[in-house]
């Protein structure tokens, strides 16, 4: 497999970037305290996730991955102070089409009779997994073993190739890539159930979308039965756009603004094959703008979905667009399906993720997903 190695600056951008971390970060941060200082609603949360957007809105994605560790020291350094052995697993290409693929898992590997979280982590598709990810799985898992699952739940976190090094679909072909090793290993759909927050959100959709509508440069991908569940954190659902009011309404309270949205985006999209995609009716990179017909036949696919959103994110329109589509969807199709949703009041984005790296407190949306995972393993 291919994965982005951690780029290189030259004299004159690391000057940048010190400039950008010494001057531009904390200038921008100081002017919105002191925009907001009369505020009292929430003033502390506010200056929170001020500081989160104001740091990746002021620095280039070159310089973001440069500052930020890559997926495999984190996992390492992670797994090293948890006491816990780092397992990491390839899944070299071995047939056209196919480019490889790397897992990760948080703790002990897949065993027979165990189940399966299969987990895309988010980051706009440029930064890498952050520690904050393995401490939510680590909180899923935990979770699983005060239920009747014990210790018998596997996770594994997908390593993907971040933008620009990699554009799309490429990423969809690294998931699909790995969910199909691991069925080859015998695991059951029924006893693996997908997650992912953010940008991992939508490629858990595009693999979805795959599976419905294959797409003619990557591998099909059959089931013999649904997978057990797909937990959808925050979702990226429209990547073409940042048009809807949600955007200006809530980017001065969430952790991302529109600029930050459309900046990492171009990194993924530009000079790539999504526009076309898009242009020619298939929605493997777009969610909400998706009409019903193509989501027609998922509950082939998966047995339960999750769709969470916090009511104060900047995505929180185009994931309600793709919230009533689903609704659409689970009212023709019903039966074995069943749809879940859940917009928390007071939240912004990504909580799972923002809860173990500044609010250091459990979420209505991280406590519920981790008790809907464990839900779809219950048989009936």
């Amino acid at each position: 497999m291919e994965v982005a190695s951690k780029p290189s600056l030259s004299l004159r951008e690391k000057i940048s970037l010190l400039v950008r971390i010494l001057i531009v970060y904390p200038y921008s941060l100081v002017s919105f305290i002191l925009r907001n200082l009369l505020v009292r609603d929430r003033w502390w949360f506010r200056v929170k996730n001020a500081g989160s957007r104001c740091l990746t809105g002021s620095m280039t994605v070159k310089q973001l991955q440069y500052l930020f560790p890559s997926t495999p020291t984190v996992y390492k350094k992670w797994t090293r102070a948890k006491g816990l052995l780092s397992n990491t697993e390839e899944f070299p290409a071995e047939n056209d089409g196919e480019v490889g693929a790397r897992i990760m898992w948080v703790g002990e590997a897949w065993k027979p009779g165990q189940k399966l979280l299969l987990y895309f982590h988010g980051g706009g598709y440029v930064l890498s997994m952050m520690k904050g990810h393995l401490e939510f799985l680590n909180y899923v898992k935990r979770t699983a073993v005060d239920s009747e699952l014990k210790d018998s739940l596997a996770i594994a976190v997908l390593e993907y190739t971040t933008a620009p090094a990699q554009k799309y679909p490429f990423q969809i072909r690294e998931a699909t890539q790995a969910l199909s090793r691991l069925l080859a290993r015998g695991i059951p759909p029924s006893d693996i159930t997908i997650s992912g927050d953010s940008a991992g959100g939508h490629l858990a959709l595009s693999v979805v979308s795959h599976i419905l509508h294959p797409r003619p440069t990557i591998p099909r991908l059959s089931l013999d039965s649904p997978l057990a569940g797909l937990a959808l954190l925050s979702p990226a659902t429209c990547l073409s756009s940042t048009k809807a009011s949600s955007f200006q309404k809530y980017g001065s309270i969430d952790v991302l603004d529109p600029a930050i949205c459309q900046h990492w985006t171009s990194q993924l999209t530009d000079n790539s094959e999504f526009s076309a995609d898009l242009a020619s009716g298939n929605y493997w990179g777009e969610a909400a703008p998706a009409p019903e017909s193509w989501w027609k036949g998922i509950r082939s696919v998966a047995k339960k979905m999750l769709i969470t959103a916090g009511e104060e994110e900047v995505l929180i329109d185009d994931i309600r667009v793709f919230i009533k589509t689903m609704e659409g969807v689970f009212e023709k199709e019903g039966g074995s399906f069943q749809l879940e949703t859940l917009v928390a009041k007071g939240e912004v984005h990504d909580a799972p993720l923002m809860d173990f790296i500044i609010n250091f407190k459990r979420s209505e949306t991280t406590r519920r997903t981790a008790e809907f995972i464990v839900e779809t393993f219950r048989t009936a």
